[in-house]
């Protein structure tokens, strides 16, 4: 099975939720300015980027991410590109693949537009 990693990387431009702090990266220590190792200090919301909600968030007495068995977050995706399209609507993405029990949302940030999937 060949595995691809869906995420986005943790930069200082990523795009957070209206009203989280943005992401900063800080260099506390480098080799490279004659430290005696190298140090970064990482400063974001835990809902920055890509990540998993854990039922807590959304049910009172749900568990954390932790009770959260891994073979539920590994399994078939589907990745579509839309960069050069204005996205007014989910239903673009329907006939592409059945989706069941899947929440769906959009963000517009700038010209770009992006869809996360529950």
């Amino acid at each position: 099975m060949k595995i691809y990693d869906l995420t986005l990387p943790i930069t200082p431009s990523l795009i957070v939720w209206p009203g989280d702090p943005p992401v900063r990266i800080t260099r506390e220590a480098d080799v490279n300015a004659g430290d005696e190792f190298s140090l970064s200090r990482l400063e974001m919301s835990a809902h920055t980027g890509t990540h998993v909600d854990a039922p807590a968030h959304f049910i009172s007495g749900g568990g954390g991410v932790e009770t959260l068995p891994l073979d539920v977050l590994i399994g078939p995706a589907l990745v579509v590109e839309l960069l050069e399209r204005k996205l007014n609507s989910t239903k673009i993405l329907w006939p592409l693949r059945p989706v069941e029990r899947s929440g769906w949302w959009t963000t517009a940030s700038g010209s770009s537009a992006w869809i996360t999937c529950l």
